[in-house]
Formats: structure tokens, C-alpha cells, sequence
């Protein structure tokens, strides 16, 4: 019998892949069971492994699913308006997204009602996604399409997703770890279904009264992930001494809460009685703009007891990106003319780029480097900007430097600036990693260019 890779760091994990490795689960015992023959940290052995824990792995279209409905003052739109009442995570009104929804099956055919998958097409992504979850053993797993292996049409992948039988399956599905990287659990925390007025727009065929998205968490439901490639996953949430809200949530933190789509929860909750609770939910956005660590009233937990990650120091942030600037660009009343950039940090969603550079203020012989991030906020002029900034010996600013923390020449850290209050302030200070400068110079108007990969530890200070 195959040894399973069943990631557990969490009791119930644990008793999960005790449950599996009994005979008849996993190997050649029958029974429907399914054997893990494929080679570890491969697609295939990954949806094995899924397999085992969850039950057979739906195959399904993009169009099987329901198309989420774009709404402009109540009335539905067909074409993307510049803004929308409910806007998705991003901030944005795309039109011709779907989502959907498959029950639970056991290998040998029979529903499973404790499972549920879904899968999501967001428009112009050239790649979909799915996640499974077992509501009794909290056992979930993630699935993203290879970039490209189906065609759009009309914006939308097209055809049916390879089962775990297809012989095709290897090269349409992506690797765990290339999942693992991108941190889905920034996002997916307390639990493993996003539910947003956007999302829930799309409300299922049979029963109309009900979201296309499985409402399955409880504050108490267990949750953990499987695969040793998703071992750093961490799930933190926030607790709260006394507050209503937290009767039904399991409450995520900032990021998850309030970035991107700007959505007014209150005006939503409790359905019953939207905004009924509002001295509830003002404390909850209080504690999670404060930070736990700070807010009193408020703490991080994590699920089954283990050690919070996201206290002040232990968050991490990979960033990379490539970006084109001219010297003399810092400061410019517009850097989003000024330069171009492709950027991507873990966690954090941007829907613009660009980069400047220029002698860094209050340090002599140092220019300032930054690759900018740009993310809409609703009622927020200006919205919010990331900034990977990065300080560099000028000695060291020349064409084919790599400046890094190991030879010393290079500060970094990665700050979030807020224009419509005037106000920054770091959340990340450089780990490791290095910036590559395939062109550079300090004279005037001299040509930038590079790339960097780099990790910035997590801080807190913002006041």
C-alpha cells in the first residue's frame, strides 16, 4: 500500500490518514477504493491522494456551472459596466464569470452528502479552479488548471476538465506545489467557501432561495488541507471576547475582509435584518484595521489550537516582478506614467503597475527604488498603492548588478500607502532575495530595468 501524504499537522488531519490507511482504503482492498500508484508531488498523485479522502473528482465545464449575474442599480447588465452594485474580491464587474457546484460521490458511486466541490471561471483567465471539502472531516483540496490548456471562448475556458482517468490529466492540471505557492489560504482561511454578494448572486437552478456556493462553515467546522505540499498553510482567524457575529463566523482577517471589493458587510448582515448588529460588525473592523495584536477585545486563534502565524514578524510575503523606468522618475506627480511593471506578491491583489526610480530621500549615494502596485478601493480616492521599495547603494546601481542581502547592498520592504489619507506604513521588511538590474545608471532620464524574487518578513506598524 502506497504511504499517504495526507498533510497532518491538525488532529483531525491525523485521524483522517489513520482512518485511510485501514485496509480497503487506498490500496487494492476493494470496495471502490482507489490505489495511489502515481509519483509524489505529481498532479496526478495529488488528485490520488484527494481522491482517497473525498471521493471521486468530478469532471465538469465552465458553462455546466450557473454565470454569475452583474447588477447596476438592481437592473442586470450584459456588458461590463465601469461599476456594479457587488463587486467581486478584486474590486471589479467583470461580466461572464461562472461558478458551480457538484455533489459528492464515494468511488463506488454512491452520494456523499458531507462533499462538496466547486469550481470557478473567472472571465479572461486562460485557467480554472476547484476546491473539495468533506463538512465531517474537514478534509479539502485545491485544483487549478494549467494556464492555457483550454481555449477561451467568448472569454471563458471551453470544454470539459479531465478526469483523474484521462490520460491527458498530467498536463491539464497543475502540480501542488505550483498550487502551495500561491497561498490560496490568504483568502480561503476560516473556512474553504468565499461567500461575497458577488459570488452569491449565482443561486442554484434547483433550489433559487439557496447560492450556487455550498453555505457550509460554522464557527466550530473543521477545516484542514490535503497534500505535504500545503504543509505551511496556515489558517488563522480572529477571535473576539463577545460579539455577535462570530455566532455564525468564523471571522478572517483584514485582507480577506475588506480589501478589493470594498463590500459593506453590514448592509448584508444578519440576512434577516441587514445592519441590525452594526455595533458588532464596527468592532470587528475595528480590531481588524488596528490589528489583533493591538485592538483590545480581539486576539488571533488558530484552527485546532495551533500557534497563530499572522502575530507581528511571522507572516511572509514573496514578491516578483519585472519593471522598466527611467532615473529621475521618483517622486513624479504621475509614476503610473512614468514607468512600466509586472508585479505579484502573495495575498495581495493589485489591478495596476509601474516603477520609478531616483536618488532615495535622506540617504546620500542611495537610490530608491520602487515597483508600484495599484488596487481599487470603492470610496477610496486614489485607492491603495503596494509598493516594493528597495534602497540600493548607487556604486552598486549599474548595468548587470545583482544587488542582495547577502553582499550587503540591498534594503528592501514592502509598504502599503494609502493617498486619499496621506498616510504609509510597512508590512514587510526584506527576508531574502535579490533584485537583478540589466540596465541601470544614476544620470538623468538613464534606463532601468530588471527583475526581482524576494521574500519580505511580516511587521506591524501601522499606527
Amino acid at each position: 500500500m502506497k504511504k499517504l501524504d495526507l498533510h497532518t499537522s491538525s488532529p483531525r488531519a491525523l485521524a483522517l490518514a489513520l482512518a485511510l490507511a485501514a485496509p480497503g482504503c487506498g490500496d487494492d482492498g476493494g470496495g471502490g477504493a482507489s490505489t495511489i500508484t502515481a509519483t509524489p508531488g505529481t498532479a496526478l498523485h495529488h488528485a490520488q491522494t484527494c481522491q482517497v479522502a473525498l471521493g471521486r473528482i468530478p469532471a465538469w465545464a465552465c458553462r455546466d456551472g450557473v454565470e454569475i449575474p452583474i447588477h447596476v442599480d438592481g437592473v442586470r447588465v450584459t456588458s461590463t459596466p465601469e461599476t456594479c452594485d457587488d463587486k467581486d474580491l478584486k474590486g471589479a464587474c467583470i461580466v461572464g464569470s461562472y461558478v458551480g457546484s457538484v455533489a459528492g460521490e464515494s468511488l463506488d458511486g454512491t452520494p456523499n452528502p458531507n462533499v462538496s466541490w466547486v469550481y470557478f471561471c473567472r472571465r479572461d483567465d486562460d485557467f480554472a479552479q476547484m476546491i473539495g471539502h468533506d463538512t465531517v472531516t474537514g478534509a479539502t483540496c485545491f485544483f487549478e488548471l494549467q494556464n492555457g490548456y483550454m481555449p477561451l471562448v467568448d472569454g471563458v475556458p471551453e470544454g470539459k476538465v479531465p478526469g483523474i482517468d484521462d490520460p491527458d490529466y498530467e498536463r491539464a492540471w497543475k502540480r501542488p506545489e505550483a498550487i502551495a505557492v500561491q497561498e490560496c489560504n490568504t483568502c480561503h482561511t476560516p473556512d474553504p467557501f468565499i461567500h461575497t454578494p458577488f459570488v452569491d448572486a449565482a443561486r442554484n437552478p434547483d433550489t433559487p432561495d439557496r447560492p450556487v456556493v455550498p453555505m457550509v462553515a460554522t464557527p466550530d467546522s473543521p477545516y484542514f488541507v490535503v497534500g505535504d505540499a500545503f504543509a505551511a498553510w496556515t489558517f488563522d482567524y480572529v477571535e473576539f471576547d463577545d460579539n455577535a457575529c462570530t455566532t455564525c463566523h468564523r471571522m478572517p482577517d483584514f485582507t480577506r475582509f475588506t480589501f478589493g471589493s470594498g463590500v459593506d458587510f453590514n448592509a448584508h448582515m444578519p440576512p434577516l435584518d441587514p445592519g441590525s448588529l452594526k455595533a458588532d460588525y464596527d468592532a470587528v473592523v475595528e480590531c481588524l484595521e488596528q490589528g489583533p495584536d493591538k485592538a483590545p477585545g480581539c486576539a488571533w486563534a488558530a484552527l485546532d489550537g495551533a500557534e497563530p502565524s499572522k502575530d507581528p514578524g511571522k507572516k511572509t510575503y514573496v514578491g516578483e516582478a519585472t519593471f522598466e523606468t527611467t532615473y529621475g522618475t521618483l517622486g513624479a506627480a504621475d509614476p503610473f506614467a512614468a514607468g512600466q511593471a509586472t508585479l505579484s506578491i502573495t495575498g495581495i491583489v493589485v489591478d495596476d503597475t509601474t516603477s520609478v526610480a531616483g536618488p532615495a530621500p535622506g540617504a546620500p549615494d542611495t537610490t530608491q527604488l520602487d515597483v508600484i502596485g495599484h488596487l481599487t478601493v470603492p470610496d477610496a480616492p486614489g485607492g491603495l498603492l503596494f509598493v516594493a521599495r528597495f534602497l540600493v547603494p548607487d556604486a552598486a546601481f549599474t548595468d548587470g548588478s545583482t544587488p542582495s542581502t547577502q553582499a550587503g547592498t540591498l534594503v528592501s520592504s514592502l509598504v502599503v500607502e494609502v493617498p486619499s489619507k496621506d498616510e504609509s506604513f510597512a508590512i514587510g521588511e526584506l527576508l531574502e532575495g535579490s533584485l537583478t538590474l540589466t540596465r541601470a545608471g544614476t544620470g538623468a532620464g538613464a534606463a532601468v530595468e530588471g527583475s526581482f524574487l524576494v521574500t519580505w518578513q511580516g511587521v506591524s506598524d501601522k499606527k
